[in-house]
Order: C-alpha cells, then structure tokens, then sequence
C-alpha cells in the first residue's frame, strides 16, 4: 500500500491530516489470522518520491518492481517514525515521469517515460489530469507499455465513454485475459463537469484486444429490482468462474453523493455476462469509502484503510479502526467477513458464490446458463466477445501473486 492520508491529534482538539510517507506491506503467501503482528510492515519512502492521491499505484508483470504514476500531489506534513512533524515541499514532475521501486533492490527511482506523439499527456487511466493549477476532466484512456517504457493514448468514443469522471472503478476480468489483451469494466463515479454520480444500472465494457468500447444496460435480482445507488471511491475486484462461464464483479461500500452522515456498507455483485446485479444479505461492518482493496488469494476482497464520514465530511467524524491494523477481509465464495486467511486457492479457481449461481444457474464451478442479459446484448458484437471469452474451454488459473486494486492508496 502506497502512501494515502491519515487524520490524527497532535494534542489538539480538532484533527490533523497529514500524508503517509511510507510502503506498508501485507504478507498474504502463507495462511494466517489477521491480528498476526507479523502481517503488516512498512518501509521509508524518501523525500524524493512524491506521494500522490489517486494516481496509478500497479505490480509490474515481468519484473519484480511497482509502478506510481499521476495524480494530485499530496502537500501535507507527515509524521516520521521518532514522531517528528516534517513539511513537505511539493514537486512537479511531467506527465511523462513514472515513478518505480525495485523490491529485490529496495531502491525508489523515476524515470521519463516516452510518449506516442510530441505532445505530454496530461493523465493516465481513469484519473484527473492537471494543467497548470487547473483541473480538468478528459476521457482519455492511456496504456503503459514496460518493455520499451511507452505510453500509448488510446482512441476512446466520445459516445459511450463520458470526460472526466472520477473516482470509479476500472476493472479486469481474469478470465477474459489472454496473449492480446481482455476484457475491462468501467463502473461509477462522479462526473467532474457537472457533479452527478454516474449510474451503475449501465456500464461500459473495454476490449483491449481491439480497443473498442461498449455500453450495456444492467437488471437486477434485488427485491423491487433495486440497483446499487450512483457512488464514488468504493472498492471493486473481479473473479472469475473455474469455467470462465461467469465473471462476477464485486462492490463494497463508497461514498454517495447525499447528506448521508456516513459513507455507504453494502455489497453487490454484478455478474457479467448475464450482467446481473445481485445484492449480498449481510451485516456489513463499518461503512468505508476511500480504502485501498486488493484481490488476495484469488479468494478473498481485501481492504486496507479508509474513511466512513460521508460526503463531504470525509476526517471531521470519523474513528481510526486499529483491529487488525486497519486490515479487513471478506470471503468472496462464503460471502462472509473472516479474520482467518486460508491461503491462496488450488489452482487459484475461486469458486461462484450460491446466490450468483441461483441467480444465473449452474454451479459452484461454473457451467452458468444464463449467458446473456434478459433484455439482450445492445451491440451483436458484445454477445460476440462473451461468447468468444466464456467458451475458451481453459481453466481460470489467476497467477499466485496478489493483484492489487485500481485504488492504490488508503486514507486513515
């Protein structure tokens, strides 16, 4: 986890924010309980090293490096570990820098990018570029390229994808991923013109392969056909079915756009490609938004962090959660939140929840047969792509490594 926010008291009533000047990691490659105190270390990020909000935080797939680029540089004072006040001097880089950290070496480096053209860009997926002070929503879609160190803007339509949301999600679908590319879903946020929550009764659909964008309308399983309110900053992971014959998308929490005095708790699941929303029964812990959240062991959603005030009040109220050092697990076969981490799946197969299965038939290992929305796919050729992308007969074996999340980097 990189960086985030946190609110504290420096004998004082009223809170604090300060930045996280540090790398914490949670070691999930052996089973454990979350109180283990060995879990959760953290290590130095110099001053060199910007700490940013909302920018890309990812694992690099050919070498053992993380990647940090874009986002709003964080100015905040931070805390050092003798409990000294440090202010930070903000830096500005180029849309082009891309910050690294070597794991095997434990060393922190940036380096420039090249781009596709002459011109910079101004942001990077599914975030807020920023020109000369002023802030700007774009629907860009950029893709980074490891091997030659190259960004690639990637053409979007202005007629499905909107400008300048932020705060949602964009998602992978693991078993969809092949040697050309897969699958992606673009789901919520706030449009930053206009300051309306995007409806997550319609998502658009991304084939890298071809980079074409798709719209597709959702139904629901929910009593009354209730959807899930128009939110921002939740956590969202994918799985897929051992099959590939469903790929169920997860959602926990978020902040929506009302005076509610906290952020939201419930959880859904939208399973793709029967693009049903199914709403979880069950007593949530404290509602969150603004969390860092991960796909552990191919089973489990993990959450570090976050805040539970609701909109607009985001450290005025809120509490720090100090079980388990912040750290939350939720069980995405039993649907059940757990303290008990079991260890990285057989195979990585994870298993289709019963009431997804009851939902879209088949069983626990796939074999879904509703394969198609009820009111049917808007575009013939996305009824293509899924039929192309859940009859590959392959197994889903999800590399071992945990995957992180699109948001990198907690607050509190």
């Amino acid at each position: 986890m990189y960086g985030g926010q946190s609110w504290v008291k420096n004998g004082t009533e009223n809170l604090y924010q300060i930045v996280n000047h540090y790398l914490r990691i949670a070691d999930f490659t052996q089973p454990l309980n979350l109180s283990d105190p060995t879990l959760l270390t953290y290590k130095d990020i110099p001053t060199s090293i910007t700490i940013f909000q909302d920018g890309a935080f990812w694992a690099s797939q050919t070498s053992n490096k993380l990647y940090i680029v874009g986002g709003l540089v964080s100015d905040e004072a931070w805390i050092t570990r003798q409990g000294d006040f440090v202010n930070v001097v903000p830096s500005f880089y180029k849309g082009s820098s891309v910050f690294s950290y070597d794991i095997d070496a434990d060393n922190w480096s940036s380096e420039q990018a090249l781009q596709s053209s002459t011109s910079e860009p101004t942001s990077t997926p599914v975030y807020i570029g920023i020109t000369e002070e002023q802030v700007h929503g774009n629907g860009n879609l950029l893709t980074f390229n490891e091997t030659d160190f190259r960004w690639s803007n990637v053409t979007t339509d202005n007629k499905l994808t909107t400008t300048g949301t932020e705060g949602g999600q964009f998602v992978y679908l693991p078993g969809t991923e092949s040697s050309s590319g897969g699958i992606g879903i673009l789901i919520g946020g706030m449009h930053r013109d206009t300051g309306r929550m995007e409806s997550l009764r319609k998502v658009l659909i991304y084939h890298s392969s071809t980079s074409t964008w798709y719209s597709q309308i959702t139904t629901s399983t929910a009593p009354n056909s209730s959807f899930p309110s128009g939110r921002w900053y939740f956590c969202a992971i994918a799985t897929s079915a051992p099959d590939n014959s469903s790929h169920n998308l997860y959602i926990y929490g978020g902040e929506l756009q009302t005076a509610a005095t906290y952020a939201n708790a419930d959880i859904w699941i939208l399973s793709i490609p029967s693009f049903r929303c199914i709403k979880v029964d069950i007593k949530s812990l404290s509602s969150k938004a603004m969390g860092c959240t991960s796909l552990a062991g191919g089973r489990y959603l993990l959450t570090y962090g976050g805040v539970e005030a609701g909109f607009g009040k985001e450290g005025d109220t809120d509490n720090c959660h100090m079980q388990n050092y912040g750290l939350r697990l939720f069980d995405l076969e039993n649907l059940v939140w757990t303290e008990s981490y079991e260890g990285a799946l057989q195979g990585n197969m994870s298993r289709v929840p019963k009431i997804v299965h009851q939902a879209i038939g088949g069983n626990e290992m796939g074999s879904a047969t509703a394969t198609a929305p009820s009111e049917g796919f808007e575009t013939p050729s996305l009824a293509t792509l899924f039929q192309k992308a859940d009859t590959t007969g392959k197994q889903n074996l999800v590399p071992q490594e945990m995957y992180a999340g699109q948001t990198s980097c907690g607050r509190k």
